[in-house]
């Protein structure tokens, strides 16, 4: 042997590349392998996260009503029954509920409170007889006052007796 010459030649003419071909093909189906794995655990992790972001806009959605409706008055309540159909955002919810008690404010605002022997009266005089007279009761033709309307030109009343003309039998001849 040359005492130059070492015991392992390492000379590329020597060395098949056709040996390492298989492991090649290992190496990538491992590479892709692992990469399926990290791709399918980036994905679990965001659904979940889009779960728990959901869950926590669900809890904060209850949390306002239930606060609301524990605190607020029957008034508020009805009006923020309307308001929150359909309405899942948290913020917007906070916005209806607001939105609810000041209509509700307003609403008492307008109406003074009327005690439990007013709203008695109010309810007796409403069943109350009408007062006896010697006069007949007036009648009112409401066909005639039509006419007379629909006679000067009144649109609204003209629609009126064509709408009434099939039950009259026909449109009224002048």
């Amino acid at each position: 042997m040359d005492e130059n010459a070492t015991a392992f030649d390492q000379d590329d003419d020597d060395f098949d590349m056709s040996l390492i071909e298989p492991y090649d093909e290992e190496e990538e189906k491992q590479e892709k392998a692992k990469d399926d794995v990290v791709v399918k655990l980036t994905k679990q992790n965001r659904q979940l996260a889009e779960r728990q972001a959901k869950m926590e806009a669900q809890l904060k959605h209850n949390k306002l009503i239930s606060d609301f409706y524990a605190k607020e008055d029957d008034d508020a309540k009805e009006f923020a029954d309307v308001l929150l159909a359909g309405v899942a955002d948290p913020q917007k919810v906070k916005k209806m509920l607001e939105l609810a008690k000041s209509k509700a404010e307003k609403v008492k605002g307008d109406k003074p409170e009327e005690t439990l022997e007013e709203k008695d009266e109010g309810e007796v005089a409403a069943f109350a007889a009408p007062p006896l007279g010697n006069a007949p009761p007036e009648v009112r033709d409401v066909g005639k006052e039509t006419s007379e309307r629909t006679a000067k030109g009144d649109v609204q009343a003209a629609w009126w007796e064509f709408l009434a003309a099939p039950s009259k039998g026909g449109p009224e001849s002048r």
